[in-house]
């Protein structure tokens, strides 16, 4: 039987928090499970997770909640075939939709099982929380990100096949490319194709799925996660920290049309900030190798299409900001 934790946080009712679960008596072959006490009533629920699945071997990932069924949560694995999401998952009580559990009514507990096959190995697991009626945190941003642009290197998701769709790996090439550089590890740096091949989904039939986004680089041997943040002054206290972020936007917004287009999903990296606060972008969808920026309240009302939905990937001893119930 596997081992069974509690975990025990308080915040206020606040509309995110994150939690990061270290798996260090996880035995292969064996299941992983934790019971877990959630620091905020939380209606939607994102995992990623820090796992090796070599050629073979998976992870399966499922959360249950109080009354509900165990909604599964993905497959992951270096095997295509052996990696894929499950929809079709609806009923009264929630729905997955690709990525993220949907519950239908808060909740502050929550069991999370993990079972492997063949030599797969977890590390850590990290669940990033959202009540959408819950209260945003005081906007504590940092003006030192002012006048400050991280210099990632561009990346072109149109020079590639399937360039119309493939914003998502191609933004973790290019984060991948910046800190094999800042790190003298060339092995890092993956291009587009290799990271596109590697997080492709079946059951969604592409490239965007933030869990197996988030698990590609994780699986290179980076600190690498999503979560969901409160504001564009949130965001601001990673760029003051030397940490590009990695944004969810609708592009429409994004570019200050009035409403949402269909399918209009896309990823750009958020850089830093004009010494004016205005946000400045590697945009994957541009065809130039420039950086490009958006008014800051395009970018947030944009962003916030997704839950500001965000992947941090840095080194692992990268030092991160300090924000009230995010425990990363």
């Amino acid at each position: 039987m596997a081992l069974m934790g509690a975990l025990l946080l308080t915040v206020a009712n606040s509309s995110t928090a994150h939690l990061t679960l270290q798996a260090d008596d996880f035995v292969p072959g064996r299941a992983w499970e934790r019971e877990l006490e959630l620091p905020i009533p939380t209606r939607e629920i994102v995992l990623s997770w820090d796992a090796r699945a070599p050629r073979g071997s998976s992870l399966t990932f499922s959360l249950r909640a109080p009354g509900t069924k165990a909604y599964n949560m993905g497959s992951w694995s270096e095997t295509e075939s052996l990696r894929r999401s499950f929809n079709g998952q609806k009923d009264e009580q929630g729905d997955v939709q690709t990525d993220i559990l949907v519950l239908r009514e808060p909740t502050q507990k929550i069991w999370i099982r993990v079972e492997p096959t063949g030599d797969a190995v977890l590390r850590r697991v990290d669940l990033s929380l959202r009540n959408p009626d819950g209260c945003t945190r005081p906007a504590r941003g940092n003006r030192s990100a002012w006048g400050r642009v991280i210099p990632v290197p561009k990346r072109n998701q149109g020079a590639y096949a399937n360039g119309n769709v493939i914003c998502s790996p191609t933004t973790v090439s290019m984060m991948l490319q910046y800190w094999a550089g800042v790190l003298e590890q060339p092995f890092l740096d993956q291009d587009v194709p290799l990271v596109q091949s590697g997080v492709f989904d079946p059951e969604w039939g592409g490239t965007g799925n933030w869990s197996f986004n988030a698990a590609f680089a994780a699986r290179m041997g980076l600190r690498s996660f999503v979560t969901r943040l409160d504001s564009v002054e949130e965001a601001e206290q990673f760029i003051a920290m030397g940490v590009p972020v990695v944004t969810s936007v609708s592009y429409d917004l994004l570019k200050g049309k009035p409403e949402r287009g269909e399918n209009d999903g896309h990823l750009v990296i958020l850089v830093g900030f004009d010494a004016d606060g205005t946000p400045v972008f590697n945009d994957p969808g541009r065809s130039n190798q420039l950086q490009h920026r958006y008014e800051r309240a395009a970018f947030d009302r944009a962003w916030a299409s997704s839950g500001r939905t965000a992947y941090v990937i840095a080194p692992p001893k990268t030092r991160l900001p300090k924000i009230s119930g995010m425990k990363w």
